[in-house]
This record gives structure tokens, C-alpha cells and sequence, in this order.
């Protein structure tokens, strides 16, 4: 187990401390320093279906198969669907937070 440590300034501690408090971003929920919520975007359960159909699917094909191949991508398809979604909604709401907010 490796440990460190530094020395900061005064000067430098409170920058951190300015910058840390400004927007906070905890896996998958988004809170401003001030305390306001944003709930997270639950893109999953939109294609939870959709998904576990085309898993279901390609555990049925022969592996390494053309149609195991085809199920696959669709699954990795879906994948990215709910991957851009959340990146789509975590963009746009930071953006509203930094157009709204006064410095």
C-alpha cells in the first residue's frame, strides 16, 4: 500500500477547497455546492428490456457463429444507446448549471 502526502500553501488549499465545492459529480448524481439535486438520468430501464431480450438472444447462438456475431453487435449497440444517453443528459445539464450560474 503506497501512501503520500504534500504540503500546500495557504494560497493553494483554498483554491481546492473553491474548486471542489463549486460542483460536486458522485457516480451518476450531480449536486451543486448550494445543495441542488439533479436526479441522474435512468436511461437503463428505457432499454432493460430491449436488452435483456438481445443477451438472452446471443446466449442461444453457436459461439463465434455469423448469427452469434450479429446478436452480439445488437447487444453492443444497445450498450452504447444507454452510454450516450447518459453522456447526452450529463452534458446538457452541466451546461444549463454553468449558463445559469453567476460568478
Amino acid at each position: 500500500m503506497w501512501c503520500s502526502s504534500c504540503q500546500l500553501g495557504d494560497r493553494a488549499y483554498r483554491q481546492i477547497l473553491q474548486r471542489s465545492r463549486e460542483y460536486c459529480h458522485f457516480v451518476g448524481r450531480l449536486t451543486q455546492w448550494n445543495g441542488t439535486f439533479h436526479a441522474p438520468l435512468n436511461s437503463f430501464k428505457r432499454y432493460e428490456t430491449t436488452l435483456r431480450k438481445a443477451q438472452q438472444a446471443v446466449s442461444r447462438k453457436t459461439r463465434f457463429s455469423h448469427n452469434w456475431k450479429k446478436a452480439k453487435a445488437r447487444v453492443q449497440c444497445i450498450h452504447s444507446r444507454i452510454g450516450n444517453a447518459r453522456r447526452d443528459y450529463l452534458h446538457k445539464t452541466s451546461t444549463t448549471i454553468s449558463q445559469t450560474t453567476r460568478w
